[in-house]
C-alpha cells in the first residue's frame, strides 16, 4: 500500500494501538457473536485506544486523521473480527458530524473522551419546535453499536417545517432511548445493529444540526459530503475479512488432505490457483480503494466541491472492494470443503460476515449500475 507521504508516519502508531487490542478482540470473538453486540470491557478498550475519536476535530480533542489511516485501522480490526470493526467504524464515522454541531453541542458530546456515538441517518422520526429546542419522537433501524453508545444520532423531519430542504439531525442521550433488540442476522452478528426508539424527548438547539448547516469546524474531512469518507471504510472492512479468510485457509491447507490423496491442499495445483486468484482479488481491490481515497483526499484538501468523476470513482472503488472480497472468500470457503460448513469454522464466520457487508447500499452491486450510468450518460 502506498499512502500519501504526509500520512505514512501517521498510520504506524495507530496500527500499533490496534495490535495492542488484538488479544482482547480475539478473546471476545465468541462472546461478541453470542451477545449480538460488543461487551462493555471491549468497548472500553476501543474507547481508551481513542479509536472512536479518529475523526473528532482536533479542536475538540480528537485526532482528525486522514482517511487512509481509517482504512488501515478498520481493515486490520476486521482481520480479527468483522463485527468489532463494523461497530467501531460506525461510531468513529459519526464524528464527522461534530464539525456542523453548534459549538456548545460539539463540546458536550464530542469533547468528552468517554463519548461513544451510534445512531441512524435514515429519516425516521418527527420533531416539533418548542422553546429552546425540539420535542423528538421516532423509531430508527440498523443503528450499529447503539447498545454500547452514550449518545444517539436521530435523523428526523420537523413537523412545522416541511420544506426545510432535508432532514434535521438530533443528538439524544442513550439513556433517553429504548434499544429494540431485533438484530438477528446471518453475519456480523456482533455488530449490534439494532433499532431504537425515542419518545417525546426534548433536544436543545445546541444538539441539533439543521439541513445545510454551516461548518463550525473547518477542515478537509468536514467540507464535502460525509459519504466521500464514511463509505470507503466499508470496502476496507470487507477486505479485512477476506484477508482473515486467506490466513485461515492457508493454515488449513497445510494440514488437510483430499479424500483418496496423500497430498495436502497446499500441494495441489488446483487449490494453489484458487489461492492465487483470491489473493489477487483482495490486493487489487485494496490498491484501487486506497488510490481512489487518496484522490478524494487531495481534492478535499483544496476544495469542498469534489468533482463528480471522483465521487463516482470512490463509489466504484468501495463497491469493488466488497465484491472482490465476497468472491475471494467464496472461493476459499468452497475449496475448504466440509471443513468450512460447520458453525464453529473461522472460514464460515468470514463467509457469513462478508456477505452481510455487501448488503450495505454503498457496497452493493447497484453501485456498478449507478456509476456505469454516469460514465455513459453523465448523470
Amino acid at each position: 500500500m502506498n499512502p500519501l507521504p504526509e500520512e505514512a508516519g501517521g498510520i504506524t502508531p495507530w496500527l500499533e494501538r490496534v495490535a495492542g487490542l488484538v488479544p482482547a478482540i480475539q478473546e471476545a470473538r465468541d462472546t461478541v457473536e453470542t451477545l449480538g453486540h460488543l461487551p462493555p470491557d471491549l468497548v472500553a478498550r476501543l474507547r481508551d485506544a481513542e479509536l472512536y475519536r479518529l475523526w473528532v476535530p482536533r479542536s475538540l480533542g480528537g485526532h482528525e486523521v486522514p482517511p487512509a489511516v481509517m482504512l488501515h485501522v478498520v481493515e486490520e480490526i476486521a482481520r480479527h473480527d468483522g463485527s468489532v470493526a463494523w461497530s467501531m467504524m460506525a461510531g468513529a464515522n459519526s464524528a464527522l458530524l461534530a464539525a456542523r454541531l453548534p459549538e456548545a453541542g460539539g463540546r458536550e458530546i464530542f469533547g468528552d473522551p468517554l463519548t461513544v456515538v451510534a445512531g441512524s441517518l435514515h429519516t425516521a422520526g418527527t420533531a416539533v419546535r418548542v422553546d429552546g429546542g425540539y420535542q423528538l419522537t421516532g423509531r430508527w433501524r440498523l443503528a450499529s453499536g447503539c447498545a454500547e453508545a452514550s449518545w444517539l444520532i436521530c435523523s428526523a423531519s420537523v413537523a412545522d417545517e416541511p420544506d426545510s430542504g432535508g432532514a434535521h439531525i438530533f443528538f439524544v442521550r442513550a439513556a433517553e432511548s429504548e434499544v429494540i433488540h431485533e438484530w438477528n442476522a446471518v453475519g456480523l452478528r456482533g455488530s449490534g445493529s439494532n433499532g431504537f426508539r425515542v419518545t417525546d424527548v426534548f433536544v436543545p438547539e445546541h444538539r441539533h444540526i439543521a439541513p445545510g448547516a454551516e461548518l463550525v469546524v473547518d477542515g478537509p474531512l468536514y467540507r464535502s459530503s460525509m459519504a466521500h469518507f464514511i463509505n470507503p471504510p466499508l470496502g476496507a472492512l470487507a477486505l479485512g475479512i477476506a484477508e482473515d479468510a486467506v490466513g485461515c485457509f492457508h493454515e488449513l491447507a497445510q494440514k488437510k488432505t483430499a479424500r483418496g490423496s496423500d497430498l495436502t491442499l497446499s500441494e495441489r495445483g488446483t487449490v494453489q490457483e484458487k489461492v492465487g486468484t483470491a489473493r489477487s482479488l483482495v490486493r487489487s481491490a485494496r490498491a484501487y480503494l486506497h488510490a481512489a481515497t487518496a484522490d478524494i483526499w487531495r481534492a478535499a484538501a483544496t476544495d469542498a466541491d469534489i468533482p463528480h468523476e471522483l465521487t463516482a470513482e470512490i463509489m466504484l472503488a468501495t463497491a469493488t472492494a466488497a465484491k472482490n472480497a465476497v468472491e475471494a472468500v467464496g472461493i476459499l470457503y468452497t475449496a475448504a470443503g466440509s471443513s468450512s460448513v460447520v458453525e464453529s469454522s473461522r472460514l464460515a464466520r468470514c463467509f457469513r460476515d462478508v456477505n452481510v457487508v455487501n448488503h450495505h447500499d454503498a457496497a452493493s452491486l447497484q453501485v456498478f449500475e449507478r456509476v456505469g450510468r454516469y460514465a455513459l450518460t453523465g448523470r
